[in-house]
């Protein structure tokens, strides 16, 4: 089976993130991986964000000025090491 990475761009929305990640997490099978990337959220919001997301077991990676969810999200592409990629959004 092939292997599959949920790439989710997220900014200022971590009170989304626990339905989000309940959301990929009931969907992922063994081998799979999740990626989030903070698009320059603010510091508390950013600060949540990795805390809900590293706790998950997910990936979480941060762009270093905001640009956008596609910016965000090739990041995320470009760090995936599975087959292949499944571009989610968190909210």
């Amino acid at each position: 089976p092939l292997s599959l990475t949920f790439v989710a761009a997220h900014y200022n929305q971590s009170k989304w993130l626990p339905e989000f990640i309940r959301s990929v997490k009931k969907e992922m099978k063994p081998g799979d991986a999740c990626i989030v990337v903070d698009d320059c959220s603010s510091p508390a919001e950013a600060k949540a964000a990795r805390s809900l997301v590293e706790t998950a077991g997910f990936t979480f990676l941060t762009t270093p000025q905001n640009g956008g969810p596609s910016v965000a999200r090739n990041l995320a592409v470009r760090n995936a090491r599975t087959d292949a990629v499944y571009i989610v959004d968190t909210d």
